[in-house]
This record gives structure tokens, sequence and C-alpha cells, in this order.
């Protein structure tokens, strides 16, 4: 069998074929803007706009008249949306052309190197790096300069592939938690809106909201809101229903309650998954078996250690060390990603896990003395641990000398970013 090529390492500016930084016309021109599609119109995005993996359709459109104003800032379908001014790293595939405005840059990726979903992916993997490098002097910004920057390490199309199926997969069942929860409201309100109807047509009805249980009242409200929004509060009126008639739908409530804690907690853990998967994918570990059975070697540790300075990458098939004080403080769920972390990720973790107090990046370095390791390595490895849900950020303590704040050359207040390990309760 022939071998296939290995992972590489490039900087994003040699694997992206075009760069576009959108553009806002003057909104007063009403012919170039439109909120339905017209032909030969062209969605316009903004950062609000990006809430799917694809994305082809907008809260507003420019017109033919407004997209021949700027012919050479059209995005072609495929290429990937991130989002770089105010929020932070918001990705998207465009799903057709379109136009992208000035907080959004597009990038064609050079698919001879790149698929598109695997570089969705991987700047999704990418964020907290993202966020950490914007200029937030005023509004966070990243400029086309400091991405082009940004390493990307990637194997072979076919491995890219096998690396993209997977995280889809990943991301259905955090979508299938939240589709349920959306279910529950659907069919808390369809039992409710059955017993209103009922009412209604038999002209049960009262001004007085203490006519309802207390537990219903901020049902009904959600519910009124939604079917009389232009109502004015003289208009407000509750269904006069029966204590028995109460009492059952209390206890519909009841059950959806315990299976929405239920599908919030399974939310969550899913959230943490993909950002796990998203971890293994590209550290190696996700496609681990494609590469044995393609006949490929492994990347070199060092080529993540170069880029994200977080050290070697623990194999997956490699057993979890005996579960020892320290870590039976990691929720249950969370003891399954030891296995991806390094051995200095694993040490940083001790360190958290075994204080009774948060403490900054730098305190816990000290207590870490391993060559070849730095601060901006530990840094890197805290914002990760964050990511896959160890950690959690507290409120910044800012920094004094005496009794004076220090502040930056812009005259901002230097602050000091404390983590603690997260609390298992709300796991």
């Amino acid at each position: 069998m022939e071998k296939m090529e290995n992972w590489k390492q490039r900087p994003l500016k040699q694997v992206v074929s075009r760069w576009i930084r959108g553009t806002t016309l003057n909104r007063s021109k009403t012919d170039y803007y439109t909120k339905d599609p017209q032909p030969e119109s062209l969605p316009w995005v903004r950062v609000g706009d990006i809430k799917e993996e694809y994305i082809s359709k907008t809260e507003n459109y420019l017109t033919k008249e407004g997209a021949d104003q700027i012919p050479w800032l059209v995005v072609p379908e495929g290429a990937v949306l991130l989002s770089v001014s105010g929020t932070i790293g918001k990705a998207a595939i465009a799903g057709c052309d379109m136009v992208v405005n000035q907080a959004i840059q597009a990038m064609v990726f050079d698919e001879e190197q790149i698929l598109p979903e695997y570089g969705l992916y991987y700047l999704e993997f990418y964020r907290p790096w993202l966020i950490q490098r914007a200029n937030t002097v005023t509004i966070p910004n990243l400029t086309k300069e400091q991405l082009s920057g940004i390493p990307v390490v990637f194997p072979c199309l076919k491995e890219q592939q096998v690396i993209v199926d997977q995280l889809k997969r990943a991301r259905k069942l955090v979508k299938r938690c939240q589709s349920s929860e959306e279910t529950l409201n659907i069919i808390l309100e369809n039992v409710l809106g059955k017993l209103v109807r009922s009412a209604l047509k038999e002209g049960k009805i009262s001004r007085d909201e203490e006519s309802l249980f207390s537990e219903l009242r901020p049902v009904w409200n959600s519910l009124y809101n939604r079917m009389l929004p232009d109502k004015g509060e003289s208009d407000f009126f509750v269904p006069v229903l029966s204590q028995e008639e109460q009492s059952e739908f209390l206890k519909t409530i009841q059950k959806t309650e315990v299976l929405r804690k239920r599908l919030h907690k399974m939310q969550q853990l899913g959230e943490r998954y993909l950002k796990s998967m998203l971890s293994l994918a590209f550290t190696s570990g996700l496609t681990e078996d494609f590469r044995k059975q393609e006949d490929l070697p492994d990347p070199l540790p060092s080529l993540f250690k170069e880029s994200y300075g977080i050290g070697a990458v623990r194999s997956v098939s490699q057993p979890t060390e005996g579960i020892t004080d320290w870590q039976s403080r990691i929720p249950k769920q969370l003891q399954s990603l030891f296995t991806m972390l390094s051995d200095f990720q694993m040490e940083i973790l001790r360190i958290y896990a075994q204080s009774q107090e948060a403490m900054p990046v730098h305190t816990v370095f000290k207590q870490i003395h391993k060559k070849g390791y730095s601060v901006q390595d530990a840094l890197a490895s805290a914002r990760l641990l964050e990511a896959l849900g160890f950690l959690e950020k507290t409120v910044p303590q800012k920094l004094y000398m005496g009794e004076k704040e220090v502040r930056d050359s812009a005259g901002h207040p230097i602050t000091i970013q404390k983590y603690q390990i997260l609390d298992t309760r709300e796991v």
C-alpha cells in the first residue's frame, strides 16, 4: 500500500488562497438593502447571523443594485466566515455566494490542502487562542496579519474527511439535546393551550392572576405574551381552570422540569464532549485507527508543542493511571479525558485540584519545575483545560502596588486572571 502524506504544519496564510474582509454600504441607500430575498440579491451576513455550521439565510440581503457596487467583495460558496470584531471566533461556511460586513473575515481555503469543513472546525478549536490574540483596547479585533500567522496542523485530505465526519456526528448529539428541550416547551404549551382554548370557548376568563396556582403563572404569562404580544396590561386575562385541571397540569410541569434538568446536563456534557473531540481531532488522537489502517506514521509530538506550547500529546489508547485523591475531585464525566492531556497539563490540573482557592497561572507555574516549558505554555494549557470543562475563571483581581492600581500604557487596569476547578455540583 502506498503511504500517504503525514501531518503538516503551515501558517494560515499558506493554506488560504483568498481573503475577503467585508464592508457595510451606505444604509441610507434603501435600494441597496432588503429584508426579503429578491432575484439576484445576496445574503448580507453580520455576526448575529452566524448560528449554524452552514449559512445561506440572513436577516438582511443586498439587492442586485447593492451587490453591483462591490463585486470584488462577493464571498463564494464554500468560503469559511470568521467573526473578527466584537465577538471573536464565531465561524460558519458560506452556503451560497454572499456578502459579509466588516466584522467578518472570509477565507477561501486551498482545497488541495485543507477541506473547508476541516478549516471550520479547526478555527472553532482554536477559538480560545483567537480571543486571547485579539486587540482589546476598545472593541476586541483581529487583523488579517494576526490571523495569517496562526499555525495550522493538518493531515492528508482523506484523514481530514474522517475527522470532519466524526465531528459532525458529535455536533448532531449536542443539537439533539437542544431540540429535545425545545420540544418539551412545545409539549408544555400545547397542554396548557388545550385547557386555555376550552376555557375561552366557555367564556371562563378572569382578570385576577391569583385565580391560577402560583406555579402556573409564569407558564401562562410566557404563553400569553407569545400569543398576544401586542396586548396591553389592561387587556390581560387568565383562563379560569378548576383546581383539578390545574393540579393535573402542575404534574405535567413537574415531569417536564425533571426532564429539562436532565436534558440540560446532557447538553452541558455534550458540549464538553464536542470540545474534547475537537482537541482529539487536532492532536491526532481521533484518527489513530485510521492511520494504522492506512500505514501512516504518527504525527510528531513536537508539531503540537510548537503549535500550541502544550507539550507532547498522550496516546488515546494509553490507559489512564489509577485515580488518585486529587483526581477524584474531577467530575467523573471528565475523567475519561485524562488520556488526551499531556503530562504537563496533568500536572497543572493536579495543582489546581489540590488547591482550596482560585490561583493565577503564574502561581501554579512556580510549583512546576520542568525543563523546556514557560509561563506561556502553562497559560495555553490552562485555556485548554478551561475549554474542556476542567477549569473555570473567577472574577479577575486587579493588580496593585501599595494602594495604587497598576495600569498599562493605554491606561487600562492590569488584572490577574485566576482559575479554579469547576464546581462538581454543577455537572
